[in-house]
C-alpha cells in the first residue's frame, strides 16, 4: 500500500451507537439517529430521532419526508458542517449510494461503507478520493470471484436447474441487488419477483431508471422462469409451496480483489473495517502492509 508522510494525528473514528467521527456531530449509517448521520444507501435501516444526510435518490427510495429532516447532498457539491467540509461521491453500490469525503483539521476521512468500485448494472462506478483515514464495510463473501464471473456462474447454475425441471429462486436484497439482477438476467430468463422487489423497481422508474418488465409472483412459477425473492420477504408460505424449488444467492456487488484495488488507489494511512467479516478483511489488508483494524461495538467487561 502507498505510504504517506507520518503525521502525529489522524481523524479519530470510534464506534458509539454507530460509526462516529469523534469530536463532531457526524455519524455514519448509525443504527439510531444522532444529531446528523450519513445514510450511505437505501438499504440502511433508519432509527429515530435526528437528521440524516443522504442523496436525493436515497431519500426517495427510503420514503423520507420533511418531518424526517433529510439534508440532501448532491454528488460533488460540498456541504459545510461547522469546521467540517463534506462531499458526497458515488459508492457504486446502488442507485443513490454515496461515500462521504470529510475534510477535517486532522486530514481527510473517507467513509466508503459498502463500496462497489466497478459500480453495478444500475449504478455508476465508485468515485475515488485520496484520504488519510478510510472506513470500509467488508462484504459477506470474501471468497467470491470477480462479479462478472460470479454472475456467469449464477447464470449457468440457473440454466442447469431449469434443465433438471427445478424451480430456481434467487435471494437478493432490495433495493439494489434485486433490481440489478432484473437487468442482468432478463435477457436470459423470464423473471418473476416478490411484490416488495417490484415496488422498489417502480421507485427506480420514478427516478428515471427503466428496468425490464418482471411479472409479479402469484403462487405459481411459469415453466422456464426464475423467481427473485428477498432474503426475509413476506409470503414465505407461498415460496414453500414450490415443491421443486432450488435456492440460489445473488452475487455480492464487489469482491476482495476489487476492494484491495480501491484501498490501494485511495491510499489511506489507516483503515477501519466494519461488518461481520471485518476481522478477516482487516487481516488481509494488514498482510499487504496496510494499517487496518476492525471497528465494532466495544464489549462490556463482566469481571
Amino acid at each position: 500500500m502507498p505510504r504517506r508522510r507520518a503525521q502525529t494525528e489522524l481523524p479519530e473514528i470510534v464506534w458509539r451507537d454507530g460509526v462516529h467521527l469523534a469530536g463532531s456531530l457526524l455519524w455514519f449509517d448509525a443504527p439510531r439517529r444522532h444529531h446528523l448521520s450519513l445514510v450511505s444507501d437505501a438499504r440502511v435501516r433508519l432509527g429515530r430521532p435526528g437528521k440524516v444526510l443522504a442523496t436525493p435518490a436515497t431519500s426517495a427510495l427510503l420514503g423520507l419526508r420533511e418531518r424526517d429532516a433529510p439534508l440532501l447532498g448532491e454528488y460533488g457539491h460540498p456541504l459545510a458542517l461547522g469546521p467540517l467540509r463534506i462531499e458526497l461521491v458515488p459508492s457504486g453500490s446502488m442507485v443513490g449510494g454515496a461515500q462521504a469525503a470529510v475534510e477535517t483539521e486532522r486530514g481527510r476521512l473517507l467513509y466508503a461503507g459498502a463500496v462497489a468500485p466497478a459500480g453495478t448494472a444500475t449504478a455508476p462506478p465508485a468515485g475515488l478520493r485520496s484520504c488519510d483515514v478510510l472506513v470500509l464495510a467488508a462484504p459477506r463473501d470474501l471468497a467470491q470471484p470477480p462479479r462478472a464471473r460470479a454472475l456467469a456462474d449464477l447464470t449457468g447454475a440457473l440454466e442447469q436447474a431449469l434443465a433438471a425441471d427445478r424451480q430456481p429462486v434467487v435471494l437478493a436484497e432490495s433495493p439494489g441487488p434485486a433490481q440489478d439482477l432484473m437487468v442482468e438476467l432478463a435477457a436470459r430468463f423470464p423473471l418473476c419477483a416478490h411484490r416488495d422487489l417490484l415496488a422498489h423497481a417502480r421507485a427506480y422508474g420514478r427516478l428515471g431508471i427503466v428496468l425490464p418488465r418482471v411479472r409479479s409472483f402469484r403462487g405459481r412459477l411459469p415453466r422456464g422462469a426464475v423467481l427473485l425473492w428477498p432474503p426475509a420477504g413476506r409470503g414465505a408460505r407461498a415460496l414453500a409451496a414450490l415443491e421443486a424449488r432450488q435456492i440460489f444467492s445473488a452475487p455480492e456487488p464487489t469482491d476482495l480483489a476489487a476492494l484491495i484495488g480501491f484501498v490501494e488507489t485511495v491510499a489511506p494511512r489507516r483503515v477501519h473495517v466494519t461488518g461481520a467479516r471485518a476481522s478477516d478483511l482487516s487481516a488481509e489488508l494488514r498482510r499487504r502492509g496496510c494499517d487496518a483494524r476492525p471497528l465494532a461495538p466495544a464489549q462490556m467487561k463482566l469481571f
